[in-house]
């Protein structure tokens, strides 16, 4: 943390250096527009993905956010270090940029209200009369899940059933092949045995 702290207080000694070497025409207020204006289309140029971004504020209609921000938190951050918090989360952004704007345009606050709202209007007496006028239909809806839960087990009984017969099938017929099999080798055996004499 000490370490962060002292390498941007470094930038920002840096940096006030820079400015206050600039030449006399540039210590204008004009001059100075128009070095920042420069020296922003140099980044623009430099970094094409800087020019969507700003594209991307104006669409979700908060530069003036970010600019309340920045003033809110001073000259704390130099330019290159906002730079470089941009370029980090840059692709976050590219990616997260639809969800942002359906979050934007939810409306969140008035679903929190509603939400709010409906929590404060229920109480538990409400939920018990709303189950009491539906005990009906929730004792056929637990019929209905029990009779289920009964044919399941007897479908899986009669599958398992079927499944030992078809095993037992099989094996009395692997049985009888191995018979046969024997069977057919002996009279083979028996006729190469003919045959020699």
């Amino acid at each position: 943390m000490q370490e962060t702290i002292e390498h941007l207080t470094n930038r920002l000694d840096r940096l006030n250096e820079l400015l206050s070497n600039q030449d006399e025409k540039s210590t204008t207020l004009t001059g100075q527009i128009d070095h920042l204006r420069h020296r922003l289309n140099g980044i623009y140029q430099s970094h094409r993905d800087y020019a969507k971004l700003e594209t991307i504020l104006k669409e979700l209609k908060i530069a003036n956010k970010c600019s309340q921000l920045e003033s809110k938190t001073g000259d704390q951050l130099s330019q290159d270090v906002k730079e470089e918090e941009i370029m980090l989360y840059y692709g976050d952004i590219l990616e997260n940029y639809s969800s942002m704007v359906e979050l934007e345009n939810m409306g969140y606050d008035s679903l929190i209200d509603k939400i709010n709202v409906i929590i404060s209007n229920s109480s538990i007496e409400d939920i018990r009369t709303e189950l009491k006028s539906r005990e009906e239909q929730i004792r056929k809806v637990h019929l209905i899940y029990r009779i289920l839960v009964l044919k399941n087990m007897m479908i899986y009984e009669k599958y398992v059933a079927s499944t030992i017969n078809m095993n037992k099938f099989w094996l009395h017929v692997s049985q009888k092949l191995a018979t046969a099999n024997q069977e057919l080798k002996k009279r083979h055996d028996k006729l190469k045995e003919d045959s020699r004499y």
